[in-house]
This record gives C-alpha cells, structure tokens and sequence, in this order.
C-alpha cells in the first residue's frame, strides 16, 4: 500500500506544478508537456492496475476542492 500512497502523492504533486504553471505564465510548450506527461502517468497507473479509473478522479476532485487544480 506504501506504493500506491507514493504515487498518489506523486500524482498531486504534478498536478499542483501543472496548476503553478500556468498560475505563474509558463510558455504554452512547458504546460503541454506537462499535461501530456500527467496524462501518460495516469493511464500508466490505471493500466499497470495500481489505481482505478474512479481513484483518479478523486484524487483530481479533491484538489479542485481545495482550490489547487
């Protein structure tokens, strides 16, 4: 479970930078990079079976929620 916890926290992690880029004017280039490597790190997750589809969501849910995605 330990792992599964790190990934999450990983996954927040980007999305947090991911929100601090364009909050802060980052060139359209970082940003879609970003996105795309956030995007391959969650089906990477789902694919490998370390996180459902509906976890995702939650953990993106719960960052909106607190104003940081």
């Amino acid at each position: 479970m330990a792992a599964k916890d790190y990934v999450i926290e990983r996954l927040k992690s980007l999305l947090r930078d991911a929100v601090n880029d364009r909050k802060t004017g980052a060139s359209e280039i970082r940003r879609m990079r970003m996105h795309g490597y956030i995007d391959g790190y969650m089906q990477a997750l789902k694919d490998a079976g370390i996180c459902t589809k509906d976890e995702l969501t939650a953990v993106i849910a719960e960052l909106r929620k607190l104003g940081t995605a």
